[in-house]
């Protein structure tokens, strides 16, 4: 079929908590999130390629517990990687924000949306998040309209 999808493992298609490693030790990997696993389920019956893409990738023992995770809940091991390459289709990831190519908008926002390029507002409620010099993130609520054609709140 050419290609593949990715899916991180913690947070998106298994359940996980802040701690649980030090809680469980490590090898630990929390339940399945279902709306997740059933689509994975679905691509794998579809013969579309799947693979976990994780930071645990790096060691080896998370790989051995991942592959017996998946053979526990998906009925077959998984590729796991924890890098991506130009045959990756989609990454599916809890912490990913996905970005409208070539132009660097989040895709979660209409152009519409954004004040400036290296700022952008998202509705409701008003906030913009911008740099400092030295490139550092920071988020602004603003209470009255950034511009006269901006509704106020």
């Amino acid at each position: 079929m050419g290609g593949w999808w990715g899916v991180d493992l913690d947070g998106t298609l298994a359940e996980y908590r802040h701690g649980q490693m030090v809680q469980h030790g490590s090898g630990f990997i929390g339940k399945p999130v279902p709306a997740m696993l059933k689509r994975v389920m679905t691509w794998l019956d579809e013969g579309k390629e799947v693979r976990i893409m994780t930071a645990r990738a790096a060691i080896p023992e998370e790989v051995e517990s991942i592959k017996a995770w998946c053979r526990k809940h998906i009925g077959r091991e998984l590729p796991v990687t924890d890098r991506k390459d130009f045959s990756m289709i989609e990454l599916w990831d809890d912490r990913a924000v996905g970005v409208k190519m070539n132009e660097g908008y989040p895709t979660s926002a209409k152009p519409a949306d954004w004040v400036k390029d290296e700022a952008y507002i998202y509705k409701p409620p008003l906030c913009a998040v911008d740099f400092d010099k030295n490139g550092n993130a920071f988020v602004t609520v603003v209470k009255e309209p950034l511009t006269p054609d901006e509704p106020k709140l």
